[in-house]
Parts: structure tokens; sequence; C-alpha cells
């Protein structure tokens, strides 16, 4: 189970190994690790709140072998490498593939879809300010305005994600002239109750 709900996240994701599924054995936990740790075994810490006190081994850790060659490809190199893990970590498993191959044909991406994701609940209780669906807007307007400096006019659409059903009724009501998919849903499978909070 994760923090957020009794869900198995590895019902969702593929498995991080097709060879290797099991392990028994002396491991170190990761705020034991240093960055010329030689051990080759490390224990992930289910605390969150650990991992991001910023411990010495931590994604964000760029391996030494591999620095000069990441830092000639981006300027940013810790985004590139925390995105290796999470873009490896989170592959969705067949089940899940096939959700995702269906919802994507009920979007036209013949022209881009906005995506927008404005969170509610549980995170305005310590992680972020609030921010009014104009705020999200204005951005996104922005962006059409960009895009249509070098492209044709297109249809302004977006894609909502919100764990609060207010805000889909909100943005629908200010926001007519936009295509909006979103999902109420899975808004309203994120109650207040079942959130993070402690």
């Amino acid at each position: 189970p994760w923090i957020y709900s009794s869900l198995i996240i590895k019902q969702f994701f593929a498995p991080v190994s097709s060879t290797c599924t099991d392990f028994e054995g002396p491991v170190k936990k990761t705020y034991e690790v240093s960055p010329n740790e030689t051990a080759r075994l490390v224990e992930y810490i289910s605390d969150d709140w650990k991992l991001i006190a910023r411990n010495t081994y931590n994604p964000f850790s760029l391996p030494a072998v591999l620095a000069d060659r990441i830092f000639s490809l981006t300027s940013e190199p810790d985004a590139w490498w925390l995105g290796q893990f999470v873009g490896y970590l989170m592959r969705p498993n067949e089940n899940v593939n096939q959700l995702l191959i269906e919802a994507e044909k009920s979007i036209d991406f013949s022209t881009p879809v906005v995506g927008v994701h404005v969170r509610r609940t549980d995170k305005l209780i310590r992680e972020a300010k609030y921010h009014s669906i104009e705020e999200y807007m204005v951005q996104v307007e922005l962006w059409f305005r960009k895009y249509e400096m070098s492209h044709s006019p297109v249809r302004r659409k977006i894609y909502l994600m919100t764990d609060e059903p207010k805000v889909l009724q909100e943005c629908h009501e200010k926001y007519p002239h936009y295509k909006i998919y979103d999902n109420m849903t899975i808004a309203k499978s994120a109650p207040f109750q079942l959130g993070y909070t402690v």
C-alpha cells in the first residue's frame, strides 16, 4: 500500500526486473549509503519525507562515471537523471497500458492539448499555496498564443486533472470556449479524508 490509498502500486506498473523479483540478504538503507559506496544492494526507505531531506545517496547523486556524458547532453543533469529513474519505474503494466491506449482514443490530439494539474485537498495543508483556476488558465492562454506565433490558430483544448470536483465545474463554467477533457470519477475518488495529511 502507499500513503495515499490502500491500492498496491505494483498492480499498476511493470516489474522493475523480469529476472530478479525477490531477494534475501544484507542490504544498506538509502540513508546509510554515501556517494562513494561500493555496496551493490540498497534498500529503498518507505518514508518519503526522509528522502526529501536530501541524504547523500539520492537519485540526484549522479554516478561519477556518467557525469561528463550527462553534462554534455543537458544543462539540467539532475532533472535528466531523476527522469531516467521515474521513466523506468513508472512503466505501465499490460493492463494499465491498454487502458491508456483506450483513453488516448477519446482525445483529439490533432492539435495541442495542454495538461493542467490543479491540486487542492491535502496539498494545501503544508506543501503548496492556493492558486485560483484563473491563474492556471492565464498560463495556458499564454502557451497557446506563443504556439500560434509559429502555427495556425487552433482550438483551445486542455486536459484538466484535479483532486477537487468543484474545480472541474468551475473551469467548465468560466471557460466555455475551451474544449476540456477531464474525469469527474477520478476527481471524486480523492476525497479529503483519504489524502495524506501527516
